[in-house]
C-alpha cells in the first residue's frame, strides 16, 4: 500500500469555507479517513432560518448514498444464503408482475443494484398515495405492472430508482422484517452509526440540517426547504439521514471487508465510467475510486472510497448547488492524500447536429440543441407535486464520439452521452428521442 500522508486539516477547513463563500452554500461537512484516522471539518449553518451552525456530527439527508447501503444489505444477506444476487429476483418475489414478461422472469438482484434492469427510473403516479406503514414497499411494488420497460435487463446502464425499491422489497422479504429494520440490525447498529436513520414522516431529526435551494438558478442567495417530505416507499433508494463520521464508519467496513470487495467488481459501462454493484467506479492512474453521490430536496452529497490507499472521503452539503463544492473537495482530497488527479478531458471534433432533438423519460424532458461545436442541453423535471423544475442548461463539449462533458462553471464534471441512435443518458437517466 502506498505511503499515505497525514490529512492537512487546516487546508481542508480553509477549502471548505472558501467553497461555501464562492457558491453561497449555507453549510457543509467534509471528512477524510486515512490510516484509520478520521479528520472532519464543518462550516456554515444548518438552516438559514435559524442560523444554527453545523458541526462535525450534524445529520444531513444523504439521498442516494442510501443505495450503497441497500447493496451492502443485499451482499450481507447473500453471504448468509438468504439471497442470490445473480438469480432472477422473482424467485424471492414470486408475486412480482412487470409489464414485460421476459424482464419479469429474468431480471436479477444484481441487475437492479447495478442499474441494468431496463426499468423506468420513476413511476408515472405520485408516490405519496402509498401508505406510510410497514407495507409501503409492497404496496408500491404491486403497481410495477404499469411501469415502463425501456430496454431488456442487462442491455444498457441507466440510473434507476425503481430498481432499488424492488431490491429493497426483496431484502425485506428475505429477512422477514421491514427494510429499515434490516438496515439497523445488520449495518447501522453494529457499526455504531448512532446518528443515522431513515426519515419518511417529513420531520427532520433534532439538530439536522435543512435543505436549501437557490433563489434563482446560479444565484448564491438561497431559500430554506421546510421539512423532510419523503414517501416511505422511496426509502431504499434515498431515505437515509446520516453524518460524516457515520459514513466514514460505513466506508471503513467496505475497506476492511473482503466479502464486500466484490461489490466493487465492474459489472457494466456507464456514462464515462464503470459501475459495480451499488458503486460507480473510476480509474485514476490505474487506481480504482468507488463512489456514490446523492441529490434530493436541497442536499448534495458524496461518499468516496480509495481501497488501494485505504482512504475514504465524505462530503455533505445542504444546498441544491452543492455539487460544485463536493467535486472540489473530493478532488483536493484525492490529490492531497492519495496523489491522484483526474485528467482534464480532451475535446474531440464531432458534428453536434446529429444529436439534436427532444428526448423523454418518465418525469424528464431533455432538449438537445447544437451551440456552435458544443451541445446545449436543457432539462425539465416534473416533481411529485406536479410542479416542473428547470435547472440551468448544460453546455457540453464532445470528449468522445458520443459523450459530452461540461468543462467549467458550477456544473463542471457533468457528463451526458448518446448510447445508440435516438437515446441520451442525461443525469445518468436514459431518455428516448421523440419520433425515434
Amino acid at each position: 500500500m502506498p505511503a499515505i500522508p497525514a490529512v492537512p486539516a487546516h487546508q481542508l477547513a480553509a477549502l471548505l469555507q472558501s467553497e461555501l463563500d464562492r457558491w453561497g452554500i449555507p453549510g457543509a461537512v467534509a471528512g477524510v479517513l486515512a490510516c484509520g484516522e478520521a479528520v472532519v471539518c464543518a462550516s456554515g449553518v444548518a438552516s438559514l432560518a435559524t442560523g444554527e451552525p453545523v458541526n462535525g456530527s450534524t445529520p444531513f439527508r444523504v439521498a442516494s448514498i442510501t443505495k450503497p447501503i441497500t447493496a451492502t444489505l443485499a451482499a450481507l444477506l447473500a453471504h448468509e444464503g438468504l439471497l442470490d444476487l445473480d438469480a432472477p429476483v422473482r424467485r424471492q418475489l414470486p408475486d412480482l408482475r412487470l409489464a414485460d414478461e421476459q424482464a419479469q422472469e429474468t431480471v436479477t438482484l444484481r441487475q437492479l443494484l447495478a442499474h441494468l434492469s431496463g426499468l423506468e427510473c420513476e413511476p408515472a403516479h405520485d408516490m405519496s398515495v402509498h401508505s406510510a406503514g410497514a407495507g409501503a414497499l409492497g404496496e408500491l411494488i404491486g403497481t410495477y405492472g404499469a411501469l415502463g420497460q425501456l430496454t431488456p435487463p442487462g442491455e444498457i446502464w441507466s440510473y434507476c430508482n425503481t430498481g432499488y425499491w424492488l431490491a429493497g422489497h426483496a431484502i425485506a422479504r428475505a429477512a422477514g422484517m421491514t427494510f429499515e429494520q434490516v438496515a439497523h440490525d445488520l449495518l447501522l447498529d453494529p457499526l455504531g452509526m448512532a446518528g443515522s436513520g431513515f426519515v419518511h414522516d417529513g420531520v427532520p431529526p433534532t439538530g439536522a440540517a435543512l435543505g436549501h435551494t437557490p433563489r434563482r438558478p446560479g444565484h448564491p442567495a438561497h431559500d430554506v426547504i421546510a421539512g423532510y417530505r419523503f414517501p416511505r416507499s422511496r426509502v431504499p433508494s434515498g431515505g437515509l439521514v446520516s453524518t460524516v463520521p457515520d459514513l466514514l464508519r460505513l466506508a471503513s467496513l467496505h475497506l476492511d471487508s473482503p466479502d464486500l470487495a466484490a461489490l466493487r467488481d465492474p459489472v457494466t459501462a456507464a456514462v464515462g465510467t464503470r459501475w459495480g454493484t451499488g458503486w460507480s467506479l473510476e480509474l485514476l492512474d490505474a487506481t480504482v475510486v468507488a463512489a456514490h453521490s446523492g441529490s434530493y430536496g436541497g442536499f448534495q452529497t458524496q461518499l468516496v472510497l480509495v481501497p488501494a490507499h485505504r482512504v475514504a472521503v465524505a462530503v455533505l452539503t445542504n444546498s441544491g448547488r452543492g455539487s460544485a463544492l463536493v467535486r472540489t473537495v473530493v478532488e483536493w482530497a484525492l490529490a492531497a492524500v492519495c496523489n491522484l488527479r483526474r485528467p482534464e478531458p480532451v475535446p474531440v471534433t464531432v458534428d453536434p447536429a446529429q444529436f439534436e432533438g427532444v428526448y423523454h423519460a418518465q418525469g424528464l424532458t431533455v432538449e438537445i440543441r447544437a451551440d456552435g461545436s458544443r451541445l446545449r442541453a436543457t432539462q425539465r423535471v416534473r416533481l411529485a407535486s406536479g410542479n416542473e423544475l428547470t435547472p440551468p442548461p448544460l453546455l457540453g463539449v464532445a470528449v468522445t464520439a458520443d459523450r459530452f462533458a461540461v468543462l467549467e462553471g458550477e456544473a463542471r464534471g457533468a457528463q451526458f452521452d448518446f448510447p445508440g441512435p435516438g437515446r441520451v443518458r442525461f443525469g445518468s437517466r436514459l431518455a428516448l428521442r421523440a419520433g425515434s
